[in-house]
């Protein structure tokens, strides 16, 4: 029994040195946690900056960060009023104009792409006569993506809502910080309460956020992956609040007189259906809403075509395909002609 103590010991002290010698102490974290981590190792000491990856992006006090108006850049321009694109289209729609607001996260917005490329532009020209507008925001998750709506994106007063939604946009559901400080909803008995706003400015001195440095490396990980597991279970919350934020982009929606259409953007491998995507499906089915899975176009291609679609995000020819089975899908189900 001595030998067989102390050779565990030995193994679990083997183990912690090979987990500290290979992983990172943000390797070892979970939720907020990793990402306040990976925030502060990239942000300047000198200029506090959001440093979300991408310049395109200013702080905002209610969603965190939001596309900075007026950015240029030879590929990527921001209007005047956030939106993707150098087009300044009016809030008030003109006498016979269709208008579709599109929100989601960095596929919506089209990173990696130009502005034309976008699938936004595209699906513009797919169904030709039709204003498109990108509220699309880099990292956001379904909260930030409702305050967007909310706060801007009814303003522009559209006949049709597509909610973009990428599969991993439930776990940002329940983070507070992300790329940076961000909103956050939580359960409240039959409702949600939004917390963490207004979110202080990086310049701040409330917006000091640290990490807990793990104090085993081996325990740390066993948490991680004991957290993970959890995440993939139907009592993870993140289910319950990404439904009750679905239901109020489509009351919101609904009140302002515009249909909601809610695309399904897979992960790269969309062979097998994933639980999101189970989820959102049971979602729109028991409200009545129109509801596409864009990975069906995907899988529908040759095999050469499919190995084209992905870099980090949607290439030019993943944008295409995108804004040629939402058109479809939007003309076949006649989601723009009349109101609800």
């Amino acid at each position: 029994s001595a030998a067989l103590a102390a050779s565990a010991v030995l193994a679990l002290a083997a183990g912690e040195v090979l987990a500290r010698g290979a992983l990172a102490p943000e390797d070892l974290l979970h939720g907020d946690a990793f990402w306040i981590a990976r925030w502060n190792a990239a942000r300047s000491a000198a200029e506090p900056s959001l440093t979300p990856g991408s310049a395109v992006n200013r702080w905002d006090a209610d969603l965190g960060w939001v596309s900075a108006e007026g950015y240029r850049s030879e590929r990527v321009n921001v209007n005047s009023r956030g939106a993707r694109g150098l087009r300044e289209d009016p809030l008030e729609k003109p006498a016979g104009e269709r208008r579709i607001v599109a929100i989601g996260d960095s596929f919506t917005f089209g990173d990696g792409v130009s502005d034309g490329e976008a699938w936004t532009a595209r699906l513009e020209s797919e169904l030709g006569g039709v204003r498109v507008i990108n509220l699309g925001g880099l990292g956001y998750g379904t909260d930030q993506q409702y305050l967007r709506l909310v706060g801007s994106g009814l303003d522009y007063e559209p006949d049709l809502v597509v909610l973009g939604f990428y599969g991993p946009d439930v776990n940002r559901n329940v983070l507070s910080f992300r790329d940076y400080a961000k909103p956050i909803f939580r359960l409240d008995g039959a409702g949600l309460r939004l917390e963490n706003v207004p979110v202080p400015h990086p310049g701040d001195a409330r917006a000091v956020w640290s990490a807990p440095a793990p104090r085993s490396w081996l325990a740390s990980l066993a948490e991680r992956r004991c957290l993970e597991l959890l995440d993939q279970t139907r009592f993870a919350p993140k289910w319950e609040v990404t439904q009750r934020i679905l239901d109020r982009i489509l009351a919101a929606s609904s009140e302002r007189g515009a249909r909601l259409l809610l695309a399904y953007f897979p992960n790269k491998w969309w062979s097998s259906r994933s639980a999101e995507e189970v989820v959102l499906a049971a979602w729109a089915r028991e409200r009545e809403v129109a509801f596409v899975d864009v990975g069906e176009a995907f899988a529908e291609l040759a095999p050469a075509d499919q190995a084209r679609l992905y870099e980090v995000h949607w290439t030019p020819l993943g944008n295409e395909v995108v804004a040629r089975k939402l058109a479809r899908e939007i003309e076949r189900l006649g989601l723009l002609d009349g109101r609800p």
